[in-house]
């Protein structure tokens, strides 16, 4: 019977430089954000593929668990992974035809757990914002399309209609929703 050989290997400290060879160390971002939303700044990382996917840090303030508006991508889908061992909201309608809002009806509001991630996906239609039961920010990674992140960054500051993002706000309806967040 042959010895088997083996090798020890030291587990050493992570830091930025020391993982520079192997890839990205993601860790809570330094310095101004690349993009900042009215609840969301957001990070991007040197993620890369050929299909045009963008793997952004994004950081969720807590806001009050009121919303009106809907949003949809046709063609992606989208990920969130926290970063942090809390939990947060994901409100989800199912998609409709072209043209069509949200059935009211069918609309739910799942609470995450800690060391959870969700893919929304093509089509589906969610709220803008990912609603915290604890009052600190989130921060999470998020996996999308370059170019759907382009074209609502372009929009947000003031350029054209994302062509394939569709956008509905139910005030123009005279309709919120409120979340009952658990405590």
């Amino acid at each position: 019977m042959d010895m088997i050989k083996e090798t020890l290997l030291a587990v050493e400290p992570v830091s930025v430089t020391a993982f520079a060879p192997f890839g990205e160390l993601l860790l809570r971002p330094e310095g101004e954000p690349s993009f900042r939303g009215i609840q969301a700044s957001s990070w991007p990382t040197c993620f890369a593929c050929v299909d045009g996917v963008q793997l952004m840090y994004v950081r969720f303030g807590w806001q009050e668990p009121l919303f009106t508006k809907f949003e949809r991508h046709r063609g992606i889908t989208q990920t969130f992974v926290a970063l942090m061992p809390r939990r947060f909201v994901m409100v989800v309608a199912p998609p409709a035809a072209a043209g069509d809002w949200p059935d009211i009806d069918a609309v739910r509001a799942f609470l995450i757990p800690p060391g959870a991630a969700v893919i929304i996906g093509d089509g589906i239609w969610h709220a803008l914002d990912r609603f915290l039961p604890e009052r600190e920010a989130l921060d999470c990674l998020m996996l999308t399309s370059a170019g759907v992140q382009a074209e609502l960054e372009a929009q947000y500051q003031g350029g054209g209609e994302p062509r394939r993002t569709d956008v509905v706000d139910y005030a123009a309806r005279g309709r919120q929703f409120r979340l009952d967040l658990p405590s």
